[in-house]
């Protein structure tokens, strides 16, 4: 007699597949070049701390840089203690279109 798989166990493995492989090693084999170059930025970090470079290129990448602005006033010369409030905000704007993923976001930062 032969015994057939479910449809459920034969969608899920899949996922378990996805599921076990670490972040770090979704970028593929260690001779794919995008990890050969990811390893190659990493390497040139160090020890990172907030700096006001890091500060503006994440709210570039955001594309909230000029809204923020309005908000906090002029990015370049915040000071470092008032990062994380302008980052909480930078979020804000950056989620705001959408009345559920604005609350999502709130809830995600216990807000």
């Amino acid at each position: 007699m032969r015994v057939r798989r479910s449809a459920r166990t034969t969608r899920s493995r899949p996922e378990r597949r996805l599921a076990s492989h670490d972040a770090h090693n979704s970028a593929g084999p260690p001779s794919h070049p995008r990890r050969s170059q990811i390893q190659l930025a990493i390497g040139r970090i160090g020890r990172m701390r907030w700096s006001r470079a890091l500060f503006l290129t994440l709210i570039q990448e955001l594309h909230v840089d000029e809204e923020l602005a309005t908000y906090v006033g002029n990015l370049a010369i915040l000071k470092r203690s008032d990062y994380p409030r302008a980052i909480a905000i930078a979020l804000i704007l950056r989620h705001c279109w959408r009345s559920d993923d604005l609350a999502d976001l709130m809830r995600r930062l216990r807000m």
